[in-house]
């Protein structure tokens, strides 16, 4: 009973209703479109010993013992300006574009496994600057830490559609909101017109 009497107070005052739902969801959509998109994509590597290097068990036995502190020095050196700055050059990548090329790398948990993450607006250069910068850190990590090496699995993929925006969720939010304003506004309207006793 009470449900109906919400639905007849919204309904009096329906055009409150459509105007908040209409300016919320014209206000979501034009920050939403108005953002630049992001596209993501990801290379995996292997950090494994360096069998060429290993001379005696008692150096087999201080790698495995110290494997995962080097493998997460090869993380950091995947993420650090340095390789970036090699990456970005590398590849002759514009000044205008770099400010918005972001990488990431970590370890899969659990695992010897690197995980090297780039970010940025244009899906072709993300994915070419994701895959040069595992290929500068292999040459880097080549020269100064000669008992692991870094061996790729599976190359950085064209991503097919951005990350951010999420547009489907955020008009979907836009109009919940907008319903739900106009809902709030129905039923304030209909208070201030309630005559006090």
């Amino acid at each position: 009973m009470e449900l109906k009497i919400y639905l007849r107070m919204v309904a009096q005052k329906w055009w409150l209703v459509v105007i908040a739902f209409v300016v919320t969801f014209a206000i979501t959509a034009y920050f939403t479109f108005s953002q630049i998109p992001i596209y993501e994509t990801t290379a995996t590597f292997l950090v494994a010993p360096n069998v060429s290097d290993v001379r005696t068990d008692v150096s087999v036995f201080s790698l495995l013992s110290t494997r995962s502190e080097i493998a997460s020095t090869y993380a950091e050196v995947a993420s650090s300006n340095t390789i970036k700055k090699l990456a970005t050059d590398k590849l002759a990548i514009a000044n205008e574009l770099r400010p918005f090329l972001q990488i990431d790398s970590q370890l899969m948990a659990g695992t010897l496994v690197l995980r090297i993450t780039g970010q940025g607006t244009h899906p072709e250069i993300v994915r070419d600057f994701t895959n040069q910068v595992g290929t500068e850190t292999i040459d880097f990590t080549k020269k100064h830490y000669t008992s692991f090496a870094l061996q790729p699995l599976d190359s950085a993929r064209l991503p097919q559609r951005p990350i951010r925006p999420n547009v489907p969720l955020n008009l979907a939010v836009g109009a919940a909101a907008g319903l739900l304003l106009g809902v709030v506004l129905a039923f304030f309207a209909i208070y201030l017109q309630t005559p006090s006793e």
